[in-house]
């Protein structure tokens, strides 16, 4: 992840991304996602040191906030096709699906 962090980085400042109209958007997302994943780390490690303090219907619903973070952070353009796969396409449409 740091790896990620400090390529991002450095392509946003020798791109000049910084001066696109919608970075400071794209930027807040972008610290949204590994916020996230921190608090995932952080619930894990309480579940198996059997400290669990949120019930199932919590962990069936913030498990979709990296899914919520990936269509926020995308171009308006390209959301509805991010939204798409992310709903698995081919329980939408039966004429894509194979053989069992």
């Amino acid at each position: 992840m740091i790896v990620t962090w400090l390529a991002g980085l450095y392509l946003a400042w020798f791109g000049h991304w910084f001066r696109r109209p919608g970075c400071t958007e794209n930027f807040c997302w972008w610290c949204c996602c590994p916020a996230s994943m921190v608090f995932f780390a952080r619930c894990v490690k309480a579940f198996a040191a059997d400290r669990n303090s949120y019930s199932h219907k919590f962990y069936r619903i913030i498990n979709e906030v990296p899914t919520v973070l990936m269509i926020g952070n995308c171009h308006p353009c390209d959301r509805e096709a991010v939204f798409l796969s992310a709903l698995r396409p081919v329980r939408l449409l039966p004429c894509l699906r194979t053989a069992d």
